[in-house]
């Protein structure tokens, strides 16, 4: 569900959506306008298996967010093919195209809002806070505004080395896995099979490697 339904979720309509936040909009159901365009945003972070168990969901909240992720993107699409090309419309088409962007990205914030407890609303939000603090902390403009010490400069630098050398860690047992995975499944294969599928890849890379035919010629008829 997650990793795909997020990408699905994230385009136009909520870029679209976000153009137009400070317009006035009338309250539809609980939140409305910038706090639920803010609820929508935080469904990448919703997408997430790890996130979600953090945050104790159900199996009834689950299937509800399935359900607000498989409306938006279905909205989404259904937008699309009537607006495929949003940058040739007219000032009127695409004030109509905001708000029906803007219309359809509140009642996903609104739909995402109303499936959390106020526990994990508040957690979300938090955990979001401390992202994007993260995300911002190295912009020099960020460091300026801030008045960050070196110290704390050295401080946040070091914690930023300490995650890129966990990260190449990380991906260094990976690779072992995959190979330790990709050992034992020759050892499933018989030799047969096992020359088999070396034919298979020498065809596949032959393949990609021959050069496209030249279009013949057409002599028009006599």
């Amino acid at each position: 569900m997650t990793r795909k339904c997020l990408l699905g979720s994230s385009g136009l309509l909520l870029a679209a959506s976000v153009l137009i936040a400070q317009q006035s909009v009338q309250p539809a159901a609980g939140i409305s306008g910038q706090r639920a365009l803010q609820f929508a945003g935080y469904s990448r972070l919703l997408a997430r298996d790890a996130v979600r168990k953090e945050l104790g969901f159900t199996e009834e909240q689950t299937q509800n967010l399935q359900q607000a992720f498989q409306g938006y993107n279905e909205r989404q699409q259904t937008q699309q093919q009537e607006y495929p090309d949003p940058q040739s419309l007219t000032e009127q088409q695409r004030q109509k195209f905001q708000a029906e962007a803007f219309q359809s990205a509140e009642m996903f914030g609104q739909q995402l809002a109303e499936l959390l407890t106020a526990e994990q609303k508040e957690q979300l939000e938090q955990t979001n806070f401390r992202l994007a603090t993260f995300d911002m902390l190295p912009n020099p403009a960020v460091v300026q505004e801030l008045g960050l010490s070196q110290e704390q400069q050295q401080q946040l630098n070091k914690i930023r080395e300490d995650l890129q050398n966990q990260f190449e860690q990380i991906q260094d047992q990976l690779w072992k896995v995959q190979q330790a995975a990709a050992r034992q499944s020759m050892q499933v294969l018989t030799a047969e099979q096992l020359t088999k599928i070396r034919n298979l890849q020498q065809q596949a890379v032959q393949q990609q490697s021959r050069p496209a035919a030249k279009p013949q010629a057409v002599r028009p008829a006599k």
